[in-house]
């Protein structure tokens, strides 16, 4: 008897995220737990005055060899997963944003960053955060985009004007994946994804957080 066999295709478990190419997308979250609880004490010695950031430029072909010094500060048991994600996530970046190089950061940290809402003005920016609190993000139809960038306000009071209604806050879980599109995104003028970080300064809550955007040579 003869059996027929159908070689197994690999699937792959970021295709959800290409819909950032879709010009009605401004946001894509890729819901993915992780659990890193060696993050945990090497983050605790971090605070809002004592934190750490670094990171890579440079092709999507250099990556792996650049790999060993970029994932030295974090612990071991972390790299594995870390490199995975880097190895699908910069080729896909650059392949979104049409460019040679892009530029992948490491941040530890233990304060609020920019808890005010807004918009990035660049192309594109991924996140995932490791440990912690993820990025904050709100879809348009529930954003009043006439107060980003106010000044004249209190910043409370301005959150709540760009969203009246906080019920519509979405918040990235430690693990997933959330790609942001950016002002300069081709035909995002106007319709830039509006995210914060999460407020955490005064607490005990440390955050690991990979960012991948665009290299600052522009090429």
């Amino acid at each position: 008897m003869q059996i027929e066999t159908t070689p197994l295709r690999a699937v792959d478990p970021f295709a959800a995220l290409d819909a950032i190419e879709q010009p009605t997308t401004s946001a894509a979250c890729l819901r993915r737990p992780v659990a890193l609880p060696a993050l945990d004490p090497w983050l605790a010695r971090f605070t809002s005055e004592a934190h750490a950031a670094w990171g890579w430029d440079g092709a999507p072909s250099e990556l792996a060899a650049a790999l060993p010094e970029l994932l030295r500060p974090v612990p071991e048991p972390a790299h594995a997963l870390l490199a995975a994600d880097l190895t699908a996530l910069v080729p896909r970046f650059a392949r979104w944003t049409s460019r040679r190089h892009v530029r992948v950061r490491f941040e530890a940290v233990a304060h609020d960053g920019c808890r005010k809402f807004h918009v990035d003005y660049m192309a594109l920016r991924l996140l995932v955060t490791y440990a912690g609190p993820g990025t904050e993000f709100v879809l348009d139809p529930h954003v009043d985009r006439s107060w980003l960038g106010h000044t004249g306000v209190d910043m409370d009071e301005c959150n709540a004007r760009i969203v009246p209604d906080t019920s519509h806050v979405q918040r990235a879980a430690a693990g997933d994946v959330l790609v942001l599109k950016g002002e300069h995104f081709r035909g995002a003028a106007g319709r830039a994804a509006v995210h914060r970080s999460p407020p955490i300064e005064g607490s005990a809550v440390r955050r690991l957080v990979m960012k991948i955007d665009v290299d600052s040579c522009g090429c």
